[in-house]
């Protein structure tokens, strides 16, 4: 079944960075070729450095990663830039973080971050210490990236729409969602990726398997460069899009994870197909 084209294409180079919005994307059976290929590790705890847990590491999304096919160059909010193999980086990151950490380049069993939960997140202020679990990164994910679970994050653009009359700023803040690819329709209503679970999704030569709708955590509501906090925002998703995640509960959803089962190039434009199970 045709159900629209690809809008926007998006990677993160450094995981929990800002991102880079993409022309066309190569994709292989590890997801978006240059996506969260690398991270930050607190040296202290050894766990991997996520907004999740935002009063520890929300400045992460004040800094922007570009992916070179040699490297990647972080945008500090002045607007200056360093490259990432650059021997002063680590400590200027740290510095900037307040806590010291270290690039890391490979995903290794049992690598976890702190997830703050996002509901007691919306009802502090979100300075103080979050109570948090902590969560294994990557576990429908090939060796590689840091990824928090899967290779490949979907939205549908009805979706966003409807989310855009809950933002503070009333517009489709689609940076605050961090999705891969943005899927435009018209015969689609808002959080229909829910009922996607094991589908398939043909895009030209690319094929995904959905795996799980999206939980949203307390990301979205956080300052994303020049995008404004916006506290409740995750709260409000969840009244409006609640879904049973095997393990974790009833929770706020947005979009849907999967992963990548053949390789290819994908543009803006391209028609999707969906194949429901």
């Amino acid at each position: 079944m045709h159900i629209g084209t690809v809008s926007q294409l998006f990677r993160y180079p450094i995981k929990s960075m800002l991102g880079e919005q993409q022309s066309h994307i190569d994709v292989s059976n590890q997801g978006f070729v240059g996506d969260r290929v690398f991270a930050l590790q607190d040296v202290e705890t050894g766990k991997i450095v996520s907004s999740k847990l935002p009063y520890k590491w929300r400045k992460m999304l004040l800094l922007r990663a570009h992916y070179t096919s040699a490297s990647v160059v972080v945008t500090w909010p002045d607007g200056s830039t360093t490259d990432i193999v650059d021997p002063l980086f680590e400590g200027q990151i740290s510095d900037f973080l307040g806590r010291a950490v270290r690039v890391v380049d490979r995903r290794c069993a049992g690598m976890a971050l702190d997830r703050a939960d996002p509901d007691a997140f919306s009802k502090a202020d979100g300075t103080t210490e979050d109570a948090a679990t902590v969560l294994e990164i990557g576990m429908a994910a090939p060796v590689g990236g840091f990824f928090d679970f899967a290779p490949v994050h979907i939205i549908l653009s009805s979706s966003l729409a409807k989310i855009s009359e809950l933002t503070l700023t009333g517009q489709n803040d689609v940076a605050r969602f961090r999705p891969n690819i943005v899927l435009e329709t018209n015969c689609l209503s808002a959080f229909s990726e829910n009922a996607w679970v094991s589908a398939t999704i043909k895009i030209g030569k690319v094929v995904l398997q959905v795996i799980t709708p999206t939980p949203r955590c307390a990301v979205p509501t956080l300052d994303h460069g020049a995008l404004p906090a916006d506290p409740k925002l995750t709260q409000k998703i969840g009244q409006l899009n609640r879904v049973g995640i095997p393990g974790m509960g009833n929770l706020a959803c947005l979009g849907a994870y999967a992963a990548a089962v053949r390789g290819g190039v994908i543009e803006p434009g391209a028609k999707i197909e969906l194949l429901l199970p």
